[in-house]
């Protein structure tokens, strides 16, 4: 097993940070596919041999020991890393999708980008129907769509999916990178949202014709808004006590 930091926000002032706790992630395990996994124990699994479409069509997900909600304003949890895809040829219509889930991944509720397709822009999902975590089967439409398009051949891509917790619901930005080209770049305020998250994952769809997915350094970030310190409320309760004395 290894360990995700999950880092809080600091605040000066009358707020005292939450300390930094580690969360354990479980191994990475295949959620569909017969592709060779390793390195499932760290943050850099290895989905496929390299030989040819071994990692065609497969999915890979890793589940947190313990569930995170966004329950303030202000809490964010960021899932990132990149990816080197290897041996994409032939690209009709594949994809590379990545998602932050609730629940069993094969019964979750998500939020998931579909990047990279020749079919059309990348996509940003909401799955709020229990269903596989990166599956679009059932969504009526797609939350909303990147202005740049494209599809992804061989090479090294970085991901993200940030969420924010805010006044009026959750806010969702997306990335997915190569140098400088765009492939996912989405920003959406969900006023429905999703607040409550317990694992990651990943799918090269089929057509994609990947040979491997070698992930590296895929991290997920948890800053909650600290609490106001017992100390500091003493401190404003005494001065409001002078200020009425002194009327």
């Amino acid at each position: 097993m290894k360990h995700i930091l999950l880092t809080s926000t600091l605040l000066a002032g009358s707020f005292v940070s939450a300390q930094a706790a580690a969360v354990v992630l479980d191994d990475w395990a295949l959620s569909q596919g017969a592709a060779t996994l390793t390195n499932a124990n760290t943050d850099s699994p290895t989905v496929g041999d390299g030989t040819a479409d071994n990692a065609d069509a497969t999915g890979v997900y890793a589940n947190f020991g313990a569930a995170v909600t966004l329950a303030n304003v202000g809490d964010k949890l960021t899932f990132s890393g990149t990816v080197d895809l290897v041996g994409i040829t032939a690209n009709n219509g594949g994809g590379f999708r990545f998602a932050i889930f609730n629940g069993p991944h094969d019964a979750a509720t998500s939020y998931f980008v579909f990047a990279g397709t020749t079919s059309g822009p990348s996509r940003l999902y909401e799955r709020t129907t229990a269903g596989t975590f990166v599956s679009n089967s059932g969504i009526a439409s797609f939350q909303s769509s990147a202005a740049n398009a494209g599809s992804v051949d061989s090479g090294v891509y970085t991901f993200a999916i940030s969420l924010e917790r805010t006044a009026g619901g959750v806010q969702v930005d997306t990335l997915m990178n190569q140098g400088a080209t765009e492939y996912a770049t989405i920003s959406y305020e969900d006023t429905t949202p999703l607040t409550t998250f317990s694992g990651v994952g990943f799918l090269g769809t089929g057509n994609l014709n990947a040979d491997q997915m070698a992930f590296s350094g895929v991290t997920v970030d948890f800053s909650p808004v600290p609490e106001p310190s017992s100390t500091s409320l003493l401190g404003l309760g005494g001065l409001a006590l002078i200020l009425r004395r002194r009327r």
